[in-house]
């Protein structure tokens, strides 16, 4: 039976608010992408689909079969997400189905929310205690008692069962997955980077520049590997977080990495594969609030060794050093200089664990296997609904 399903999120297309670089008709990053092929699955099944999102000026109100709802919104920061939380509640139509791309979109609980994602545990910050994190984590817990819950990785399930447990059964981990025809090592390599020489090992940051993205923790680890003599450069690839990209730039420029450190900004989801071709490492260096990394595992799909920290679902993508396809270190700069240095030294290493990172990729993490995974969630979603 059709169905209408709402999926509520803040920016699915064009840029968020404090952000830089991206196309109206394009998306900022993993969890864009993630919800675009919910949508894509949707769809196929024959339901109808509509993004409600903060209106950001973009034309666009169809992409590729998804309708766009742009919603006004006042203020800035948690006004900003109040004021959308309330206006995409009012907006709904008559008997849609609610997912909601992030429990801080339901805050308030004005109505009944049928399923949520949570992209991990997003409250470990050293400095996570604030009133702001107290009242997102209540009315989670008021959510989880009510909703149907897809996170990507077991963490959040183990949350859930020590301080939740009689919504255990609510929570379905579901890690992303990859295309692997398209992020392959058969990918050519980008050819128009401006900094890379012949005999130069380069480090590709392909995420958002943010320092909870751990942006800070690379160029720390940068600097330390230069002071030793190695030949070692950084490209960031991704959108830019305006206040962060400022703090990121000026700690170049205090290390006076200038000269070593390229910013590509955001490119469409599909040429991807060439910028981790051309990397010879790739850097998933969190400090708080990851999933299962879209772009880890895409950088594993395409055969490159991978270090990352041991936050939230980087730890299950690497469960074992090397044998997984790289690295898991702690969040801190010497650690990840520490793994990137063995990798440079150590080119049949880099080898080795690509081919290892691929595999692991292939075995766990296909776009087939999630894809099969979220139509049996979202059917338990639709059956539940009409039960209510």
């Amino acid at each position: 039976m059709s169905e209408k399903f709402a999926l509520i999120t803040d920016t699915f297309l064009g840029n968020p608010s404090q952000y830089s670089g991206v196309e109206a008709s394009d998306m900022i990053g993993g969890a864009e992408v993630n919800l675009y092929r919910i949508a894509q699955i949707l769809l196929e099944e024959g339901h109808e689909v509509t993004v409600y999102q903060k209106d950001t000026g973009n034309p666009n109100n169809e992409y590729d079969g998804i309708k766009i709802e742009y919603l006004p919104t006042i203020g800035s920061g948690t006004m900003e997400l109040l004021s959308f939380n309330i206006q995409w509640q009012r907006a709904l139509a008559q008997d849609e189905i609610v997912y909601v791309h992030s429990p801080e979109y339901a805050i308030p609980d004005l109505k009944p929310v049928d399923a949520l994602n949570q992209q991990g545990i997003t409250w470990d910050a050293p400095s996570s205690k604030d009133l702001k994190t107290r009242v997102k984590r209540y009315f989670l817990g008021r959510q989880l008692s009510k909703t149907l819950v897809r996170c990507t990785d077991n963490a959040f399930l183990t949350y859930v069962q020590s301080e939740h447990p009689t919504a255990r059964n609510n929570v379905f981990p579901i890690p992303n997955g990859v295309d692997t025809t398209i992020f392959s090592q058969d990918v050519d390599p980008v050819k128009n980077s401006t900094n890379q020489a012949s005999e130069e090992t380069v480090i590709l940051f392909p995420r958002t520049l943010r320092l909870a993205r751990g942006a800070h923790l690379i160029v720390d680890a940068l600097a330390e590997l230069r002071s030793k003599g190695y030949d070692v450069s950084l490209w960031f690839l991704g959108a830019e977080n305006i206040t962060d990209a400022s703090s990121i730039r000026s700690q170049i420029e205090r290390n006076d990495l200038s000269e070593v450190v390229e910013f590509l900004g955001h490119v469409p989801h599909k040429e991807m594969p060439h910028y981790y071709a051309a990397a010879d490492i790739v850097a998933i260096p969190t400090y708080h609030s990851e999933g299962t990394s879209l772009s880890c595992l895409e950088a594993m799909a395409c055969g490159r060794p991978v270090v990352v920290t041991d936050i939230g679902g980087l730890k299950e993508i690497i469960y074992q050093d090397k044998v997984d396809g790289g690295f898991k270190v702690k969040p801190t700069g010497k650690a990840l200089a520490t793994a990137i240095e063995r990798l440079v030294e150590d080119p049949v290493l880099r080898d080795n664990l690509g081919e290892n990172a691929r595999q692991r990729v292939v075995n766990y993490f296909t776009l087939e296997r999630w894809e099969q995974q979220m139509r049996e969630f979202f059917c338990m979603v639709s059956e539940r609904h009409s039960q209510n």
